[in-house]
């Protein structure tokens, strides 16, 4: 009756161990062969192994002497072996109460000697054993049991460097498959870059050519209708046509507004928006576009104040552009507040920027309407506010203060008013104003 050999306590960590390294039912390797062979000439045994041991069989990675290329763990000398951290050798099997019976002793290959050492793992776990076997009784002698340590030693080296071998060929391939998923992605980004940035210009073309062909109509219309409404030629007739020779003009005006802010937002878009910056005075740019807006906050009884006590402060801007973007602040601001109401615009230094803040005591924009606005084409208020407007104005102050290296803030709350805030460079030291 064959004895089944004891199971280790750390069996669980040792089998997750074995397969770790990869190496069952791995193809042959001569380095393993030369040093079963190299066992078997150096202690004088027909057979040799190098056996791994797994939940239900020992696996020769290495055999020197035999055919089989495993066995059953029942039936393995080496199941016993991994029981100890030592050579196990027996010297007769047929006189082992543990192997007398045992098929590979009672047939072939007929053992009788055997003696294994165990293969221990840098962390002391036991995967199998190096290996010598005979067909007839022998004991070992110290120098023997001296080789077969070391070349147990030797062999878990050997399985060690395979094992690091496998692991830097898989980390390699990893990258190699991370830098082809990389430059496939950069590839696919830079087409829906060149894609995105040929449809921009194709945009922008368009634009231009659309604004150059609509702007002379336009100016036309505007103009015919002006000496019209003047009767520079003489009376119209009815005074109803000079009301409606008026709402030409206007309109014809409000067109072309709406297509010189298309054609703006096209070229900063593209890029192609040049910006010619120098050291101005904010106090004195903001008392222009004051000026301009003045007729319309006349209109509305609308009162726009300068803020005295601030820090007005010379600014490194493209004066044009910083123009329109105060024009759009200021027209909306007036628009959006009632008869009697007030626009208060002041400017507060931050460090090396300068903050210019429009605040009206106006209607409000509701967290709806506050939401869309800096999309093209959306607008709040009422309906006779979004007639006076293109939507598109905002738009373009949105991105002409970010031309300029700052971010223009909405924050308003219904019926207590808004205020727009925006910040720019101040001009080097020493500069002068233009």
């Amino acid at each position: 009756m064959i004895t089944l050999p004891p199971v280790p306590i750390d069996e669980e960590a040792r089998v997750a161990s074995l397969h770790s390294y990869a190496i069952l039912d791995s193809d042959p390797e001569p380095s393993f062969d030369r040093l079963a062979r190299l066992a078997a000439t150096l202690i004088g045994t027909p057979i040799a192994l190098v056996s791994l041991v797994d939940e239900t069989r020992q696996w020769f990675k290495a055999r020197y002497g035999l055919d089989a290329s495993e066995t059953p763990r029942e039936m393995a000398f080496c199941a016993h072996t991994i029981m100890g951290n030592d050579i196990m050798e027996v010297q007769d099997a047929l006189r082992d109460e543990r192997f007398a019976e045992n098929p590979l002793v009672t047939g072939k290959p007929d053992i009788r000697f055997y003696a294994g050492a165990p293969l221990l793992t840098p962390s002391g776990l036991r995967l199998g054993t190096l290996c010598v076997i005979d067909r007839q009784p022998r004991h070992l002698c110290e120098r023997d049991r001296q080789v077969l340590r070391d070349l147990a030693e030797t062999a878990m080296h050997m399985i060690e460097l395979r094992h690091a071998g496998l692991q830097a060929v898989a980390e390699l391939a990893a990258r190699r498959r991370a830098e082809t998923e990389l430059a496939r992605q950069e590839a696919e980004s830079r087409h829906a870059r060149e894609q995105a940035e040929a449809a921009l210009a194709a945009r922008s073309l368009f634009l231009a050519t659309m604004t150059h062909e609509l702007r002379t109509p336009l100016t036309a219309v505007i103009g015919f209708s002006g000496l019209m409404a003047g009767e520079v030629m003489g009376p119209l007739g009815d005074p109803a046509y000079k009301e409606f020779v008026e709402n030409i003009r206007t309109s014809g005006q409000h067109l072309l507004d709406l297509v010189n802010d298309m054609l703006d937002i096209a070229r900063v878009e593209a890029g192609k928006l040049e910006l010619c910056t120098g050291p101005y005075d904010s106090r004195a740019l903001v008392q222009q576009v004051v000026r301009l807006v003045r007729g319309l906050a006349f209109e509305r009884k609308v009162t726009i104040e300068l803020a005295e006590e601030d820090e007005w402060q010379l600014v490194q801007v493209d004066a044009r552009a910083i123009k329109q973007v105060l024009l759009n602040l200021l027209s909306n601001a007036v628009k959006f507040t009632d008869p009697g109401g007030l626009v208060r615009v002041s400017a507060r230094r931050r460090g090396r920027r300068l903050l210019l803040t429009v605040q009206d005591n106006g209607r409000g924009i509701s967290p709806v309407d506050l939401a869309r606005l800096g999309r093209p084409f959306e607008q709040a208020g009422d309906a006779e506010s979004k007639a006076n407007g293109t939507g598109l104005g905002l738009v373009l102050s949105h991105q002409l203060v970010r031309r300029h290296g700052g971010l223009l803030v909405l924050e308003s709350e219904a019926d207590k008013g808004t205020t727009a805030s925006f910040d720019l460079a101040l001009a080097p030291y020493g500069s002068q104003p233009l």
